[in-house]
C-alpha cells in the first residue's frame, strides 16, 4: 500500500469513528428522554391502584388478587425486562414509600387545620402515653 492510500485510509478510519462517536451520543441523548421500564411499571402500578380503588373493581377477586393478577398481566404484556423478582422488590419498596407518604402528608393536612382554626387536630393532651 502506497503512502498517500494508507494516509487516505487512515482519514476515512477517522472520520467514521467521529461519526460513531455522534451517532452514539445521539443514542444517549435519546434514551435519557425516555422512561425507563422500571419508571413505566411504577406508572402503571400507581394508575392500577387508583383505578382499582376508584371504581371499586375486582373481577370477583379479593382486592389483593385483583391487583397482583393486573400486575402479572402488565409484566408479560408490557414490561418482560423486569423479572418477577424485581417487580415484587420495586412493590416493596413503593409500599414503604407510600406508608411514609401518608404519614407526611396526614401532617402537612393537621398542620394546615392547625393554622387556619387554631385548634389542634390530635386533642390528646393528658400526655399518659409519654410517661
Amino acid at each position: 500500500m502506497t503512502p498517500i492510500a494508507e494516509y487516505h485510509l487512515k482519514q476515512q478510519i477517522q472520520k467514521q469513528k467521529r461519526q460513531l462517536e455522534n451517532l452514539q451520543k445521539e443514542l444517549e441523548k435519546d434514551q435519557k428522554q425516555k422512561l425507563t421500564d422500571r419508571e413505566k411499571f411504577i406508572l402503571h402500578f400507581c394508575c392500577m391502584l387508583t383505578i382499582a380503588r376508584i371504581t371499586n373493581t375486582t373481577g370477583g377477586l379479593s382486592p389483593v388478587d385483583f391487583v397482583l393478577t393486573l400486575i402479572d398481566d402488565v409484566r408479560r404484556n408490557r414490561f418482560r425486562s423486569l423479572s418477577t423478582e424485581n417487580m415484587e422488590s420495586l412493590i416493596g419498596e413503593i409500599n414503604g414509600e407510600m406508608l411514609v407518604g401518608k404519614i407526611m402528608f396526614q401532617d402537612m393536612i393537621d398542620e394546615k387545620t392547625w393554622s387556619m382554626t387554631g385548634e389542634r387536630p390530635n386533642k390528646n393532651t393528658n400526655w399518659r402515653d409519654m410517661r
